[in-house]
């Protein structure tokens, strides 16, 4: 939740505690991932990736959703 209020706040040093655990361990993640997403239509794949976030954070206190809706890309 801190590092999110600092993003918010504009601070432009922001550090985020990542672990990254071991190569071996990335790759069958974004193996799920890409298996997941194969399964679901294109249209389903933003709500995908919104509930991953919301799922890996504490969003009791935050709106996911909003957050993501004020950095979108509008399509051109």
């Amino acid at each position: 939740m801190s590092c999110v209020r600092l993003i918010l706040s504009g601070d432009s040093t922001v550090h985020l505690p990542c672990p990254v655990g071991t190569l071996e361990e990335f790759e069958e993640e974004i193996g799920r991932i890409s298996e997941d997403l194969n399964s679901l239509p294109r249209n389903l794949w933003e709500d995908y990736g919104i509930d991953l976030v919301e799922r890996a954070l504490d969003t009791s206190m935050v709106d996911v959703k909003a957050i993501y809706e004020l950095y979108i890309d509008s399509p051109a």
